[in-house]
């Protein structure tokens, strides 16, 4: 019996020995995961800490990765020294497995552009990268001052510098016409981005496209987003809960491009601050159809913003998406803004066949579709649309700011007008109601059948001006002149 005992005494002991050099092994590899991940700015996982890894090692980086070399790094595999490349952002070519001194490592090819490439460096002195603009990405560069236009050129160099105390990317990149530029900062760039909308798409899943472009629009310095070619589906119905945010530095283009508003489409620019250019700015929309899907009914278009500075909306139309009492564009505040070149037909298809205003608001006949609105704090000139949203609408509108710096100019305001010839719905008006506006530009736009205009003895002499195709109550210097009403 004391024989048998030892024996199993001795195969336990074993059994334990053989458990803790596994785990001694396990521990080990395991650290030297952790480290490589901590060092590539990972967090490593608790799944991470304990799971086994006793394979031999795998690349950390994908072919096409951006990379930088870590400070401590100092020569690659074959001894040539890093040091002037510490600065520079690469992408991983090609990587592969190498033994040195009985030690499997992973080593990169690395590529900093056509003509400057390293070799055998190993992984334990990279670290992962990402810039606003990636090497070989196609860039456009805006506003050069050499003449001022815009080109399309690529991304063949990065390097992180310290400029003004702060670090900071600067781009070299190769364009036809203005050659080889280097010492590119992000603000010399415009992002130009395709939108993925399909036309069997419902109106939610572009909407959601729209947003999530906006969205990463915000961490560029200028962005042009792409509306491909076709009739796609817009808009909600439930607008209190899905709507769209705009941002700044943005350009929305069209490329022979329908927007079909199914249901109602709100776009909001919301305020960034109490003053009046803290809001959408540097905002340009040209090129776009937005259209009703009801073109008898009509549907809601409305952009409406906070605040905000530099506008240039123009080429675009606008069919049957001014709803009765509602606008098209609804400023608040805005400074600088132009409206060129587009058309607005019809408004309140409602009220077509009435003949006289009755019981009805007022505003139901005057509503423009361009409103130069005045922002306070009353959550009355939007509606209540802003003030149930912005969290920031109490604190960032401490006063009334009136809009200010306004051209409307070629613009054709029009009914709307059926298959058979018969108007559908009345034209719609231009100007401001319950404030005044700071300086205005109106000239050469056309207004035709103007729905307000046809009730303009309904009201006394005192009253009229408001519904005439242009009304507005202004102290500035107004021009307002060569527009034609048919």
């Amino acid at each position: 019996m004391p024989k048998r005992i030892n024996r199993v005494r001795r195969r336990r002991q074993v059994t334990l020995n053989i458990t803790l050099l596994s785990l001694l092994l396990v521990s080990s590899l395991t650290l030297y995961n952790v480290v490589r991940q901590i060092e590539n700015g990972q967090t490593p996982s608790v799944k991470t800490l304990w799971q086994i890894k006793l394979q031999d090692p795998k690349p950390t980086f994908a072919v096409g990765q951006q990379v930088i070399l870590l400070k401590s790094a100092s020569k690659n595999t074959d001894g040539t020294p890093l040091d002037t490349l510490k600065n520079n952002i690469a992408q991983v070519v090609s990587s592969k497995k190498v033994t040195i001194d009985g030690n499997n490592l992973i080593v990169y090819d690395l590529s900093y552009n056509q003509s400057k490439m390293m070799s055998g460096v190993a992984e334990t002195q990279l670290r992962a990268i990402d810039t606003a603009y990636r090497l070989g990405e196609t860039v456009t560069i805006a506003n050069h001052p050499e003449d001022g236009e815009q080109e399309d050129g690529q991304v063949n160099g990065i390097q992180l510098k310290e400029i003004d105390g702060k670090v900071q990317y600067r781009y070299e990149a190769t364009f036809p016409n203005l050659g080889q530029l280097t010492d590119l900062a992000e603000e010399d760039f415009v992002w130009v981005t395709t939108l993925g909308f399909r036309e069997d798409n419902t109106a939610t899943e572009n909407n959601k496209i729209l947003q999530e472009a906006l969205n990463a629009a915000q961490t560029k310095s200028s962005s042009r987003l792409l509306f491909p070619p076709g009739r796609f589906a817009i808009g909600s119905q439930t607008p209190e809960t899905d709507y769209i945010t705009l941002t700044s530095n943005v350009e929305l283009r069209g490329q022979d491009t329908t927007l079909v508003v199914d249901g109602s489409a709100r776009w909001f620019g919301l305020t960034t601050g109490p003053e009046a250019t803290d809001g959408l700015s540097h905002f340009t929309m040209q090129g776009l159809t937005v259209e009703a899907k009801d073109l008898t009914q009509g549907n809601q278009f409305i952009l409406m913003a906070n605040h905000g500075y530099d506008w240039q909306v123009f080429n675009n139309r606008f069919t049957m998406v001014q709803q009765l009492s509602s606008h098209i564009f609804d400023l608040g505040g805005v400074q600088q803004a132009v409206f060129s070149n587009n058309v607005f037909e019809g408004y309140a298809p409602e009220l077509t066949t009435v003949t006289e205003i009755g019981n009805r608001s007022i505003h139901n006949f005057i509503a423009e579709a361009i409103q130069l609105d005045a922002s306070s704090n009353n959550g009355e000139w939007d509606g209540g649309m802003l003030k149930a949203i912005d969290p920031n609408y109490p604190v960032n509108n401490p006063n009334q700011l009136v809009s200010n710096h306004i051209t409307i100019q070629n613009n054709h305001f029009l009914p709307y007008i059926g298959s058979d010839g018969q108007i559908i719905a009345y034209g719609g008006s231009v100007g401001q109601h319950s404030s005044e506006v700071g300086q205005v530009t109106i000239t050469d736009n056309t207004f035709t059948s103007t729905l307000s205009r046809r009730f303009i003895t309904s009201v006394p002499e005192g009253n009229r001006w408001v519904f005439e195709p242009i009304h507005l109550q202004s102290n500035a210097d107004n021009l307002i002149y060569a527009n034609a009403f048919n």
